[in-house]
């Protein structure tokens, strides 16, 4: 499962570039999808086909859940500025407490749309996470979100308090 937005595209990169990860024959699941017209190049499904990565197919949220997920599985995940994670903004609510394992989510993020996700059981059944810093800024974020006095509060910190499988934090950056 792959992060949707520009924030994992530096770590995609590493990916292929550095290490040689061939997405072949690969199909990437997306946490989650900005519905813009299928022509916008602003859709996370069109972000990932415009990077490196040629993956042989490229599937929404609403397209797992249909196809279902089988075999080994992990998750290339980052976050926003504000702390969500996929399209899970602040405050959560009811996206910790649906059966519904997709959602629609309001207009709501940069840019301005409607948005299918993966609730927060999706995003943990998984067999490994890896989470991508993009920058800096994106590091001391993730440490506010860690810190017991924002325990909770922003999106990331959820998950990585609720995840019981193995985290992997890689700084896509140089400083």
């Amino acid at each position: 499962m792959v992060s949707g937005g520009s924030s994992l595209l530096p770590f995609l990169r590493c990916l292929t570039d550095k290490l040689g990860f061939a997405t072949k024959g690969v199909t990437l699941h997306l946490s989650d999808e900005r519905l813009l017209p299928e022509s916008d190049t602003r859709r996370n499904a069109a972000l990932l086909k415009l990077s490196l990565l040629k993956p042989t197919r490229v599937l929404t949220p609403r397209q797992t859940q249909v196809d279902g997920l089988t075999g080994y599985f992990f998750s290339m995940l980052s976050f926003g500025h504000d702390g969500h994670i996929a399209s899970i903004f602040a405050p959560v609510g009811r996206e910790m407490h649906t059966d519904a394992r997709v959602l629609r989510i309001s207009p709501i993020g940069n840019p301005l749309c409607s948005r299918e996700t993966w609730n927060f059981s999706g995003l943990l059944r998984t067999n490994e996470v890896f989470i991508a810093i993009p920058d800096a800024a994106r590091y001391r974020i993730l440490s506010e979100a860690l810190s017991k006095s924002k325990d909770g509060v922003m999106p990331v910190a959820i998950f990585l308090q609720r995840c019981e499988v193995p985290v992997y934090f890689f700084k896509a950056y140089s400083e």
